[in-house]
């Protein structure tokens, strides 16, 4: 229970922790469905960390959630990341459109979009040569937006009159939740660019990405020298067993669910 304020309603309680869980988890989980589909056997991460900051022209507001993120996922080692990025500055500076898209860094070259379609998918091979139209199976669908699919599978009692099975949405779901998880145990603990620098370790791709929010943020006349960062720590996580591991894991397993207010619970077993 919260005493209403004007920036819950009727968009912006997404930036609130009782509420909602930031961008990653308000568009970026269609983004992650799709992300997890370069990842064979991908469903929970073993490694997760994420840095970023709610970083404003005018100084903090009433939000709490971050609008620059990365959320940084292993899935069994190190040569297999997820990497996420909310960039929510995007949009204001022309060296820094708005983009909402997967990428998919391969041993022999890209996967991204960039053909002539919206959304179609071209290869780009590591050594150079000519980009290399994907051939992408149509997906089989009951109708062709999800609610009504929802809707109808309910009605007709027939798991594959849906488009797409609830334990998928919740891997997907699962891994927008797991970043925001060490976000919020480092948020006790900010720190400066140096130390979010620090902590991305040599990984390149994630380098780069700690980098765009830099500049992007430089790029629209935010004080770099100033800006706080949260960096929340390296956990460990176990995708059987769905629960954190090792350090901090007490604290961590606590944020998997949250305190609900009767009668409004939902029960440990549905």
């Amino acid at each position: 229970m919260q005493p209403f304020h004007g920036n819950l309603h009727p968009y912006n309680w997404h930036w609130f922790w009782d509420f909602g869980n930031g961008e990653i988890g308000n568009q970026g989980v269609h983004q992650m469905d799709i992300a997890r589909w370069g990842i064979k056997n991908g469903t929970l991460p073993t490694k997760v960390y994420s840095i970023g900051g709610r970083f404003l022209f005018d100084g903090p507001d009433q939000a709490q959630t971050p609008n620059q993120q990365l959320g940084v996922m292993e899935f069994g080692g190190p040569d297999r990341i997820l990497l996420f990025e909310v960039r929510g500055l995007t949009g204001k500076h022309p060296d820094f459109p708005q983009d909402v898209s997967n990428v998919f860094y391969t041993t022999e070259g890209v996967v991204k979009t960039g053909g002539e379609r919206r959304g179609e998918y071209m290869f780009f091979p590591k050594n150079g040569g000519e980009p290399q139209k994907l051939q992408v199976e149509e997906p089989k669908m009951a109708v062709a937006d999800a609610f009504p699919a929802f809707i109808n599978a309910i009605r007709t009692r027939k798991p594959e009159d849906n488009n797409c099975d609830a334990e998928v949405a919740h891997y997907s779901a699962a891994c927008c939740h797991l970043p925001n998880i060490s976000y919020r145990l480092g948020a006790g603990k900010p720190g400066n660019y140096d130390e979010a620098r620090k902590a991305v370790g040599d990984n390149k791709e994630v380098i780069e990405s700690l980098e765009h929010i830099r500049d992007n943020c430089k790029a629209v006349g935010l004080p770099i020298d100033g800006m706080t960062y949260v960096v929340g720590p390296v956990l460990t996580f176990d995708p059987k067993a769905e629960r954190f591991t090792g350090e901090r894991a007490d604290e961590a397993n606590k944020l998997l669910r949250r305190d609900y207010r009767a009668p409004f619970v939902v029960p440990e077993t549905v």
